[in-house]
């Protein structure tokens, strides 16, 4: 789980190193090409998440910026079934010569965390907020995504506590 968060870290913060000067006119390309994300998906997409918690992604994207994320799955570390409800905006968007007709987006956002039948302190549930932290990968004229998303979350009730969860997946655009 170190390695995944690392990794991700390092990626996250090579975003701004690697971006070429332009007019701010929005987030810029890592290399020297325009970027065209019109036929990305868009609308609804389902798919599977693996990691903590493992199970349902399902996402609407209204555009090239911002989505709408539900998650639902089971958190094998917290023992406890887990939903998820996020707002998410891209902040960074790539494109590179090694990978044609697809794109990367760095997203940041934030959410709601609901744990049923938590493991923790033997409680009924707990809420807390979360900030997911995520890269997707987008072809150009396929309805589908992968993704990588690191997600802080502080429980606020019953009690505060902090944690995070990883997971990588993929969604099927309708």
């Amino acid at each position: 789980m170190r390695t995944v968060t690392s990794a991700f870290a390092a990626l996250l913060l090579s975003l701004p190193a690697l971006a070429q000067d332009r007019p701010n006119t929005g987030p810029p390309p890592i290399r020297d090409i325009e970027i065209n994300t019109a036929n990305s998906p868009y609308g609804i997409g389902v798919g599977l998440v693996v990691g903590d918690p493992t199970g349902l992604s399902v996402i609407w994207r209204a555009d090239d910026t911002n989505a709408l994320q539900l998650g639902v799955g089971w958190s094998f570390l917290g023992s406890d079934l887990d939903i998820a409800l996020d707002y998410q905006i891209t902040v960074a968007r790539a494109r590179t010569n090694d990978v044609k007709n697809a794109h990367f987006n760095a997203y940041a956002g934030i959410g709601a965390d609901l744990d049923l039948f938590s493991g923790r302190n033997n409680d009924a549930f707990a809420l807390g907020v979360r900030v997911p932290l995520g890269v997707a990968f987008l072809p150009d004229q396929h309805p589908f995504d992968v993704f990588l998303q690191v997600t802080p979350i502080v429980l606020l009730y019953p009690a505060t506590a902090a944690g995070v969860e990883a997971g990588i997946g993929g969604r099927i655009f309708f």
